[in-house]
């Protein structure tokens, strides 16, 4: 279970290409778990790729799990985010 707080932890994101042979997957590592799920997102969105997303935590999140609770999560953070501007 994802919590408030693994928001502010590192994670991987891999982006499966859709039609693409599996060796072209782009691999990146990001500072908050919030922004892989910001480019995940983004990637389900475009219909291009597959993301899936490895927590600090050791977590895999797969994409059907990041379209359905990643805006959940996202919007969860932001009034922590007012707060801290």
């Amino acid at each position: 279970m994802i919590m408030t707080q693994d928001l502010y932890q590192p994670a991987d994101l891999t982006l499966w290409p859709k039609g693409v042979p599996a060796k072209a997957a782009e691999c990146r590592e990001f500072s908050t778990l919030t922004e892989a799920l910001q480019v995940a997102l983004a990637a389900i969105e475009t219909g291009r790729s597959n993301p899936w997303i490895i927590t600090a935590a050791g977590d895999i999140l797969a994409p059907a799990w990041i379209e359905v609770n990643a805006p959940n999560l996202l919007a969860a953070r932001a009034p922590s985010m007012a707060m801290a501007a």
